[in-house]
């Protein structure tokens, strides 16, 4: 599109808009916590192929567009390839999601044995602890944000605290401010370990009060083997 408008007169303020937008997948990318590389593997290599079909309208065909074309394309193999074999935030590959297991109260995905494992192990202790379908539950850990849909809870304010970037602390803070002490007090709490989870003394240093609660489990996180804590709240609890 660039190329088509620079050989067309077009105003440069639409040739720079058109730079920016290009820009955006690249800067989306930034500042994650994650494994990106194969990320931005994928978002050149797309853009390449682009722009040479963009070129390829309006300049002669050329060997350099063709080698750009095959460099676009080797790329978005690469990253795609890596994407199956190594899946970001998944235990196995792609192909190893193949066990229908039961999420929430009416869904089922299909997981590897070991995430199935730690979602059943998971459902089992808070059931057995007086859990009921739709009670508050918290994950604090930023790094498992599908456990507390997987045993059928609701997080109140919004359903991410994000782990692992500069403003997280800031966040978490803000967090516990919104959920205000009322919730809190009856909210089952998932704590993680992980190296971008914020620590459980960081968390008592923002005013959370773990002594009111009880620990339920230690689980083992299924991607990085870090250790998850379940704390149930000690109030009293009607039946489900």
């Amino acid at each position: 599109m660039l190329s088509i408008a620079c050989r067309r007169g077009i105003s440069l303020k639409w040739i720079a808009l058109l730079a920016l937008i290009g820009l955006i997948p690249w800067a989306a990318t930034l500042g994650s916590a994650g494994r990106v590389c194969f990320q931005v593997a994928l978002f050149p290599g797309l853009s390449l192929m682009v722009l040479v079909v963009a070129t390829a309208l309006v300049l002669p065909r050329s060997f350099g567009l063709t080698l750009a074309c095959f460099v676009g394309v080797y790329l978005v193999y690469r990253a795609t390839a890596a994407g199956l074999t190594s899946p970001y935030r998944l235990a196995t590959p792609i192909m190893l999601q193949t066990l229908p297991t039961r999420i929430g109260p009416d869904s089922t995905l299909k997981l590897d044995e070991r995430t199935r494992q730690f979602i059943h192990t998971l459902q089992s202790d808070v059931a057995s602890h007086g859990f009921c379908l739709g009670d508050l539950a918290i994950d604090l850990s930023g790094e498992v944000p599908g456990a507390v849909f997987a045993i059928g809870g609701r997080m109140p304010v919004f359903p991410w605290i994000f782990a692992g970037y500069p403003s997280s602390h800031r966040l978490a803070s803000e967090y516990l401010r919104m959920v205000g002490p009322e919730r809190l007090r009856r909210a089952w709490l998932i704590l993680g370990t992980g190296g971008h989870a914020l620590k459980k003394e960081e968390w008592e240093g923002l005013g959370l009060d773990f002594a009111s609660r009880a620990l339920i489990d230690n689980l083992t996180h299924p991607v990085d083997g870090s250790v998850v804590e379940l704390y149930a709240p000690l109030v009293e609890r009607p039946p489900c």
